[in-house]
């Protein structure tokens, strides 16, 4: 059992625009998933944040329950491990030059590690960038399906730059734009008849 949870200040100034009922109900969900890994079924915009929130608070749950594992410690004793001093300095040489490439080689896969976002971080940068909550979500939830890699299969370095770049980030003005758009066009295709032309067609016929 839990006897302690992470609340993030973003928790926070979501639930206070909130009437107190409702911070109180959220509060508890929030405590109850975190320390006892209860869900509260809840209705309305509760339901609406708490699905925001949801995703880190499993996330920190999953860290915790990882760190609680027992470490195994490594085989063997120290004196196996250690080199003979007979070797000769060349070959003392090309043992340094190893180990260089290899420290090389473990920085690089240092650079190259990729925590994926929260759903939470996703949807805040979207709404930043001028887009909605629901294309950020959509955009998340298709990275995360894919293991957090590319339509090619490559791994995502950088969320933001992929998202940007791709379909996801449709913006208010954009889709403002478009629905101009067919406006316009569809006022270019109307044929517009004069009201006293109009009233002569229909005497004749």
């Amino acid at each position: 059992m839990r006897t302690y949870c992470v609340f993030y200040r973003s928790f926070f100034d979501a639930i206070s625009e909130l009437p107190e009922p409702n911070q109180l109900e959220l509060y508890r969900a929030i405590f109850e998933l975190s320390l006892n890994e209860n869900r509260i079924e809840l209705t309305g915009i509760n339901k609406t944040i708490f699905t925001l929130i949801e995703p880190q608070i499993i996330a920190n749950i999953q860290r915790f329950k990882n760190g609680s594992k027992e470490k195994i410690k490594p085989k063997g004793s120290e004196t196996e491990a250690k080199p003979k001093q007979d070797k000769s300095e060349t070959e003392a040489n090309k043992n340094k030059n190893k180990n260089k490439n290899e420290n090389k080689n473990e920085n690089k896969n240092e650079k190259k590690n990729f925590t994926p976002p929260t759903l939470l971080e996703v949807t805040e940068w979207f709404t930043q960038q001028g887009s909605t909550a629901e294309a950020g979500t959509k955009a998340w939830q298709y990275y995360t399906d894919g293991d957090w890699r590319d339509a090619k299969g490559s791994p995502v370095k950088n969320w933001r730059q992929k998202m940007r770049g791709g379909r996801w980030l449709e913006t208010k003005a954009a889709t403002e734009s478009t629905h101009r758009g067919d406006y316009e066009n569809l006022n270019k295709q109307t044929t517009y008849i004069p009201l006293d032309e109009l009233n002569n067609t229909l005497a004749t016929e």
